[in-house]
């Protein structure tokens, strides 16, 4: 049994690595055929690349190019050369080749085709590279023809123009005339020595060439954009913007702090501006852009200062006047206040809080004194021409005029409430008065109405008797004038509340007068089939006959319970 398994293994090994070299055999066949295959395949693609490119059309080109400049005719007759052979001898070569192993393959001739196809791969991937190079090295030729002339003619026609513009533009005197011909000059010789390398195929020194003009022409249209602004602002802009600040100077009285600065700024500037003139002499506008960005920069910074200065004073301007009336009204109210004191001080129980008075008096006097120091100083400053003080200083002081003021008005309320504190009594009086007097109309015009003229007989007496007293009580307080007030708000303050409790009384007997009349009317609905409850309803009639309305609505709402 033990052989048996060992033999049996040994075979089945032996079947396994036979398999294995089968798969690797066939794998190794497959990868040749297929490399072959691929060869074959790229040979064809090789041939079509060389046939389909369009290098007749662009050797057209070139002989065109060559019409106008005989110095291409030599390269061109190489480019010639190349391309026959190319195209008529070794593509014509492969071309046979390539049916030579189509035949092969017909008469099933496999190691000859293999070792065909090896070497024509080679030579067609040969071909191809060359053929390759030679279109690049057309197209780089046509290609920098091209770039070349468009850039000769690009700069050419932007020099005729810079030329034309110089002639238009009429520059200052100040621009110096003879570097700017130094420069077109030099432009033209370059201009003169690009058409030479041109014409000479020598392209290093046609792009180097280029490049000159490049500059060249730059820095002239820099010039020609820069120079005429740059001259106009040095000459014009800036002296006409310094003389426009010397008028409002001159216009408005400002502080000397700010005219002494002005004098300062001006020296600087003219002396920048003589430096500017200069460079824009030498054509150097960068540089003369660099001051000019100076003047600029300080005459705005001023410009600023000076707005500020002139925002201030229009603010001040606007609020002056009325923190005046301001003050003048404080002063009018403080007079007033003084005048109500003294004429209660005359009566004959004079002021109360006399101390407190006093005292809160003499503190308004002096918040007073300090409005009126601050007003002086405002007044005498602004009439100065030369100021000491700048606007926003003279706002300064404007603010404390108001927040005095402010200070000053708070004090005027707490005296005018002194003020209060002594004649509240009468106002207590006269107040009461006015309440009394609308509560009596208030009932007077219900006992007038005829729909409650049941009430009558009941309030009409009472109405008439509290009356009484109330004028006699306003007689009394408007013929005498030595009245303990005191005494005079208690009596008010008791028929107040009596004529409260009548108008009180009035309204609730309304009120129960109608609602038990309703009650009445809702219990008659019952009345026919409730003959126990007509001893009630009797008693009920009694009680609103009598004018007990309280008693007939309890019994009218216990009979309907």
């Amino acid at each position: 049994m033990i052989i048996d398994f060992t033999t049996t293994k040994i075979l089945f090994l032996t079947v396994i690595i036979l398999l294995f070299i089968v798969l690797i055999t066939s794998t190794i066949i497959l990868i040749i055929i297929s490399n072959i295959k691929n060869k074959k395949n790229q040979i064809l693609k090789n041939l079509e690349y060389c046939q389909n490119i369009n290098l007749k059309d662009r050797l057209k080109r070139i002989n065109g190019i060559i019409k106008t400049n005989t110095q291409y005719e030599n390269i061109f007759n190489i480019w010639i050369n190349r391309y026959q052979k190319l195209l008529k001898q070794d593509c014509q070569k492969i071309v046979k080749d390539f049916w030579k192993i189509i035949d092969l393959e017909k008469n099933k001739d496999y190691v000859a085709r293999n070792e065909l196809i090896k070497i024509t791969f080679v030579a067609s991937n040969k071909t191809k590279e060359q053929t390759k190079k030679l279109l690049i090295e057309i197209d780089y030729f046509i290609s920098i023809d091209q770039l070349i002339r468009e850039y000769q003619l690009f700069f050419k026609q932007n020099f005729n123009y810079l030329q034309s513009e110089i002639i238009k533009i009429n520059l200052q005197s100040e621009i110096n005339q003879e570097q700017l011909t130094e420069i077109i000059n030099v432009l033209e010789i370059k201009f003169k020595d690009l058409e030479n390398f041109v014409n000479q195929a020598q392209f290093s020194f046609v792009i180097s060439t280029l490049s000159e003009i490049a500059i060249g022409t730059t820095v002239l249209a820099e010039i020609l954009v820069n120079l005429p602004n740059l001259s106009h602002q040095v000459y014009h802009l800036i002296p006409a913007r310094i003389n426009a600040i010397k008028k409002q100077l001159e216009y408005q009285s400002y502080d000397h702090n700010l005219i002494i600065s002005f004098s300062v700024l001006e020296a600087n500037i003219n002396h920048k501006l003589q430096v500017a003139k200069k460079l824009i002499n030498n054509l150097q506008y960068k540089k003369s852009k660099n001051e000019i960005k100076e003047i600029l920069f300080a005459l705005n910074k001023f410009n600023t200062d000076l707005k500020e200065e002139d925002n201030f004073n229009n603010i001040f301007s606007q609020y002056y006047q009325q923190f005046l009336d301001l003050s003048l009204n404080l002063n009018h109210v403080f007079d007033n206040l003084n005048q109500d004191f003294d004429d209660l001080d005359q009566t004959q129980n004079g002021i109360q809080n006399g101390n407190e008075v006093n005292n809160l008096k003499n503190i308004i006097y002096q918040q007073i004194s300090i409005i009126t120091d601050i007003q002086n100083e405002i007044t005498i400053e602004i009439e100065k021409t030369d100021k000491d003080l700048t606007y926003q200083q003279l706002l300064m002081l404007l603010r404390d005029l108001l927040e005095n003021n402010i200070i000053a008005f708070n004090s005027l309320t707490k005296y005018n409430q002194l003020l209060i504190e002594e004649i509240k009594p009468k106002l207590i009086i006269s107040s009461s008065l006015n309440k009394l007097n609308s509560t009596m109309l208030q009932v007077e015009n219900i006992l007038s109405n005829f729909k409650y003229k049941y009430l009558s007989s009941q309030y009409n007496q009472m109405f008439l008797n509290l009356e009484d007293k109330i004028k006699n009580l306003t007689d009394t307080i408007e013929n005498n004038v030595d009245l303990d007030l005191n005494v005079v708000i208690k009596e008010l303050n008791l028929l107040q509340n009596q004529s409260f409790q009548l108008y009180q009384q009035i309204k609730i007997a309304i009120t129960f007068y109608q609602l038990s009349n309703a009650t009445l009317v809702y219990a008659n609905r019952y009345r026919q089939d409730n003959e126990q409850a007509n001893f009630q309803f009797q008693n009920i009639e009694e009680n609103l006959k009598q004018q007990n309305y309280q008693q007939a609505l309890v019994n009218l709402i216990n009979l309907i319970q």
